[in-house]
């Protein structure tokens, strides 16, 4: 879009600002796209659902139009209002960029997939047990599991022990609590005496 503009004879500023347009037009397109991983987004079920995902979209172009066309903020970022043709052709490239990630969608699980499985397969057979990753159902509950539970505090005689700890500075010996708050003075002496 910037060397297309630069044919075209705009300015520099105009041409920042439909190649700004565009990116983000497009990052809004595949945002959408992405709402069904599989299933298309040419149906109405698109409209429906996330508020959020809507309002972010939304603000998301509505700060576009902002930048490009607010004296000051536009100067800012070294930008130009743009003119119709350059919407037009904003619009054609994010359309361009939704119908081509819509394709790859379409393409991925009939034609893609039925070749990369057996080369997958091919490539799991002849990889040593160490690299190889274990993908079943019962595997990846058992992981989620151990990762969502809670951890285990361990309380026994040793680890008690071991949270009263002496550091020696200068001769004298500072007893420290649990995570390093001054512990109780001894009975006998105050902190930083050793106890005969």
């Amino acid at each position: 879009m910037f060397y297309w503009g630069e044919r075209d004879g705009l300015d520099l500023g105009m041409r920042r600002a439909e190649a700004f347009s565009v990116l983000v037009g497009s990052q809004v397109a595949y945002f959408v796209n992405c709402r069904f991983l599989k299933a298309s987004t040419l149906h109405p079920r698109v409209l429906h659902g996330n508020r959020i995902a809507y309002a972010s979209i939304f603000s998301t172009l509505a700060l576009v139009v902002f930048l490009v066309y607010t004296p000051g903020v536009n100067a800012f970022f070294h930008q130009a209002p743009m003119n119709g043709i350059q919407w037009a052709r904003t619009i054609c490239c994010i359309a361009a960029v939704y119908l081509i990630v819509e394709a790859e969608k379409a393409a991925v699980d009939p034609i893609v997939m039925p070749v990369l499985r057996p080369a997958m397969s091919w490539m799991e057979a002849r990889v040593p047990s160490w690299l190889s990753f274990d993908w079943s159902p019962e595997r990846a509950r058992r992981a989620a599991a151990a990762l969502c539970a809670a951890p285990k505090v361990k309380t026994g005689p040793l680890h008690r022990r071991s949270a009263v700890r002496r550091v020696a500075r200068g001769g004298s010996f500072l007893a420290a609590g649990p995570g390093g708050a001054p512990a109780p003075a001894p009975r006998g002496g105050a902190v930083g005496e050793e106890a005969a």
